[in-house]
């Protein structure tokens, strides 16, 4: 409540002090927006190149973000009050009450009747923000009351709004689930769910944007377990009450080396390696997401993994001399098991690594940091056509990283164990396989 101060200087003699509050009334006179359309600041009319398009544009905004389902309403409102009930003001700039003028929006004539089964929302297009702090062109979700009378709000700047409404559920069970309006992207989804069942929603990043994290918190506070679906789609599980998703947005990592295509099927898979600092770039300042991939390589990004621990091993293979790039990476590699090296006691660093090698190093990172991996063995049997081909060393490597859908088949239902990676395939392999520790 605003309060003002008033002063005398106090007689000698009793004095009693009557004060008259002034009810203000106001009144609101709704019209379509393309009658006042003419009117607005240009600002608004360069934005927007009709009132058909900016309405459009309202109605689009009020159906991610508010309660717009089974229908929406856009109104030019005129602002008017008055002090004494007689004299009615028109709002602008320079009358408008302190406190900001009470708006009540009518029931569209399909909801009039039953307006009390309804869930109402309102947006608001500033056309001058006053002395609010907004800017002219944003976009205000209001605070809204629904009464006899209509939609009932207070606004301190000057229209025009958008009323979406949408039908209560009846429905035992079902719950309200409130979707973000995000920069850079758009979530769409049911606005109810049913407790216990699958709840899914979408992300759609605009382009040069990657879903950074996706959150799902109930009214309770309590955050649920997302299901990334690799496909844009997120699942949960709905409990028994309310649910507001969180969505944030990142700049896409890729977007970092010229050379990397968003398009292409490896860009997920180059987003998270990039983005969590496994798999840097070559020389050049490039990608290289057809390049081979070699055994220093692939130790390395599982020492990346770690934060590039120092360890105090003396490394047995003759090939791998102090201060190269990869000398650590392998030191650490071999002091953990992950990698045994050749007969001859090498460990050819810049051999290109097969699939087989690829997987198995993988495996017995598995087996010391992931606390999974086979117990005396895999009884699995591989789906592949050319199992014959699987050395009997990389057998519970390659059952394991196919059970658990880190690794694939190629083309004819064949693993191809003598086959090499290329850098994107191990980014793919390297991302399945971190997503399962999550």
């Amino acid at each position: 409540m605003d309060e003002d101060t008033y002063t005398f200087i106090m007689p000698s003699e009793k004095v009693t002090v009557t004060v008259e509050y002034i009810k203000i009334q106001y009144k609101t006179d709704t019209k379509k927006i393309d009658e006042a359309f003419k009117q607005y600041p240009q600002d608004i009319r360069g934005k927007y190149q009709s009132a058909e398009e900016m309405e459009e544009a309202l109605r689009t905004e009020i159906s991610q973000v508010g309660t717009a389902g089974d229908g929406t309403a856009a109104y030019d409102v005129v602002l008017q009050y008055s002090e004494d009930g007689k004299e009615w003001i028109t709002a602008d700039k320079t009358h408008f009450p302190d406190g900001g003028i009470e708006v009540t929006l009518p029931y569209p004539e399909e909801v009039r009747e039953n307006w009390e089964d309804y869930y109402f929302s309102v947006l608001h297009l500033i056309l001058d923000p006053m002395d609010t702090g907004k800017t002219v062109g944003e976009i205000e979700a209001m605070d809204v009351t629904a009464t006899e009378e209509g939609v009932t709000f207070t606004t301190r700047s000057l229209s025009p709004f958008v009323m979406g409404w949408e039908k209560k559920v009846a429905t035992s069970g079902a719950y309200r689930v409130t979707l973000p309006k995000i920069e850079n992207g758009e979530v769409t989804g049911r606005r109810y769910g049913n407790a216990k069942r699958q709840y899914t929603f979408t992300v759609t990043p605009e382009d040069g944007f990657d879903v950074a994290e996706v959150t799902a918190v109930t009214s309770t506070g309590r955050r649920l377990e997302i299901t990334d679906n690799g496909d844009g789609t997120y699942t949960f599980t709905m409990p028994y009450s309310a649910v507001k998703i969180e969505v944030e947005m990142a700049r896409c990592p890729s977007l970092t080396f010229p050379d990397l295509d968003v398009t292409q099927w490896y860009h997920p898979y180059a987003d998270y390696v990039i983005y969590h600092s496994l798999m840097r770039g070559t020389d050049g300042g490039v990608f290289a997401p057809n390049g081979d991939v070699t055994r220093a390589q692939v130790v390395t990004v599982l020492w990346n993994r770690e934060n590039n621990p120092t360890v105090d091993y003396a490394t047995q293979f003759t090939d791998v001399p102090d201060g190269q790039w990869y000398t650590e990476a392998v030191r650490w590699a071999a002091s953990e098991g992950i990698v045994l090296g050749y007969l001859d006691g090498t460990f050819q660093p810049n051999k290109v690594v097969t699939r087989d090698e690829m997987v198995t190093m993988l495996y017995r990172y598995e087996q010391k940091h992931g606390g999974g991996g086979f117990i005396g063995g895999s009884a699995l049997p591989l789906p592949y056509a050319d199992r014959d081909k699987v050395g009997d060393w990389a057998l519970d490597a390659v059952a394991w990283c196919t059970a658990n859908n880190v690794v694939q088949g190629k083309d004819g239902n064949v693993f191809d164990p003598q086959g090499t990676a290329v850098r994107t395939e191990l980014a793919a392999i390297l991302t399945r396989y971190l997503k399962t520790q999550e």
